[in-house]
């Protein structure tokens, strides 16, 4: 054995393995090859006396644990996971890949098995009050996280609908730094599916057992300690919205049998048991993140997303100095700021293309003398001009820019959405700015979106309501939900004089 070689990957390269192929091939020095489905290796050892630092003869080599950054002082690596999500490389509590760490609680942010000792009973529980040791099932008295009003009956006490763990009761942001959070169920399930598996008795000899994961996309590899000689138990961020007295969190089963895959799945337990917690962050969210720039129009860059209208987009608004600004926000057809340098001048009677309308009457179908394609729009003695779409001396990026860019249509956003995968980003690059980080799905190029606001962006198109002409269509761009990891999207129509920022496009 000990003239074994491994010509699938390198011994200290072993978590490659997986990226390119299900199998694994041993080639021996006399040539023959053979290979195995990774799904049914249990673990790779060796069984020489000539490796160093092994005098049994016999102990486990997995392959290293992948580190691709560090944040705040942690490490974590990059699976190549969908959603982006960034793994920490070890749990909270732990200094190295081979610790356990502490066991929590559910929404608790200390340990709850400290030094061997357990202290994990109700009565000891944060939020909960006169809940008896054992009583697991009995639905009384939470009063934090509470869905169900069976379980929130402290007196004078009404549910608060948190579903997830706040930020001050994740103990990964509080220990580690408010980058990092508790992943949530779809991540861990994301993790768990993303992987392949593999028991390890004794990881890298350092008497620690666990699961080492493998990515199935780019081969970087993941160790997960178990608590015992079995099995891990890792808590997501969520509630069980039904039995508030649960959360949800990951087992992780070592296999009973020769041949037999790690069982992983997800399940309820219940709030006052103390399981690990590996960290997470967002991959596009939390880290700089460089936008693409493809080339340049004039004096102005653009990025070119591979779109299939060949539509090539600004990486910066109209009025910003750089791609992390948001710029001057515009009233719908003016090229002259609505809201600048803090002072808001988007009310009605500011408005450009209209007449006798009272700040607050949105809907209100009178007085517009130009883009008015119904005669209960039009002001007392104007005609319609049916124009449905900004002319160039009203587009704000014509006027600002040049003549090579403009407003984008409604297609267009629509098309831009529709080809991005989204992540919001709290402190752009350091910059402090919120906004929308979008990554393309035809090329991987990268743009960015400053946010109008703590939560979402708005941009105009350049079309008109055509039912409603006090109103033109926008594009509206929303932050995740708390604990949840999607940008939400729309395009819809927003009364006319309000501002809105402006991203050209160029073709």
């Amino acid at each position: 054995m000990k003239n074994l070689l491994l010509t699938a990957v390198s011994i200290t390269a072993m978590a490659q393995f997986a990226s390119a192929t299900d199998y694994m091939n041993i080639e021996l020095t006399d040539g023959s090859t053979n290979s195995y489905n990774v799904d049914e290796i249990e673990q790779i050892y060796f069984t020489s006396d000539s490796i160093p630092g092994n005098p049994t003869g016999t102990r486990p080599l997995p392959p290293p644990t992948t580190v691709n950054g560090t944040v705040d002082n942690y490490n974590y690596v990059d699976l190549g996971l969908t959603s982006g999500t960034l793994w920490a490389t070890y749990n909270v509590g732990a200094e190295s890949v081979t610790e356990k760490g502490n066991y929590y609680s559910w929404a608790e942010t200390e340990p709850a098995i400290l030094n061997g000792k357990e202290i994990e009973n109700w009565g000891d529980y944060k939020w909960c009050e006169n809940h008896t040791f054992g009583e697991y099932d009995a639905p009384a008295d939470f009063f934090k996280y509470v869905t169900n009003k069976e379980y929130g009956q402290v007196s004078g006490y009404e549910a608060d609908n948190y579903k997830v763990v706040r930020p001050e009761d994740d103990v990964a942001s509080v220990v580690w730094g408010e980058k990092w959070r508790m992943p949530t169920d779809k991540e861990l399930e994301e993790l768990k599916d993303g992987c392949y598996w593999i028991w390890v008795k004794d990881f890298n000899g350092s008497g620690t057992m666990g699961h080492l994961g493998v990515s199935k996309v780019n081969g970087n590899t993941i160790f997960l300690p178990s608590k015992n000689s079995t099995s891990g138990f890792y808590w997501s961020s969520d509630l069980d919205e039904e039995k508030n007295h649960s959360a949800i969190g990951l087992v992780i089963n070592r296999p009973t049998t020769n041949g037999e895959e790690c069982q992983l799945f997800s399940t309820s337990f219940y709030r006052n048991f103390g399981h690990s917690v590996r960290p997470v962050l967002k991959k596009k969210d939390e880290l700089p993140v460089e936008p693409t720039i493809s080339g340049e129009i004039g004096e102005y860059s653009y990025v070119d997303l591979g779109l299939p209208s060949g539509t090539k987009w600004a990486t910066r608004n109209v009025g910003a100095n750089d791609v992390s600004e948001k710029g001057n926000m515009y009233s719908w057809a003016e090229t002259e700021p609505a809201i600048l340098n803090g002072k808001e001048n988007e009310n009605w009677g500011d408005y450009k293309w209209c007449e006798n309308h009272t700040f607050g009457e949105y809907n209100n179908p009178v007085d517009f003398f130009k883009y008015v394609t119904s005669a209960d729009y039009v002001y007392n003695g104007s005609e319609l001009d049916n124009l449905t779409t900004i002319l160039p001396e009203d587009d704000a990026a014509t006027v600002n820019w040049n003549d090579d860019w403009r407003m984008p249509t409604k297609e267009e956003c629509e098309e831009l959405v529709n080809g991005c995968e989204w992540t919001w980003s709290r402190n752009f690059n350091g910059t402090g700015k919120y906004g929308h980080i979008g990554v393309s799905k035809y090329n991987g190029n990268i743009i960015f979106l400053p946010g109008l606001n703590s939560t979402s962006g708005f941009y105009w198109t350049s079309d008109l309501s055509v039912e409603t002409n006090s109103s033109a269509y926008g594009m509206l761009i929303n932050r995740p939900s708390y604990g949840e990891t999607e940008c939400t999207w729309y395009v819809d129509t927003f009364p006319r004089n309000f501002g809105f920022t402006i991203r050209p496009v160029a073709k």
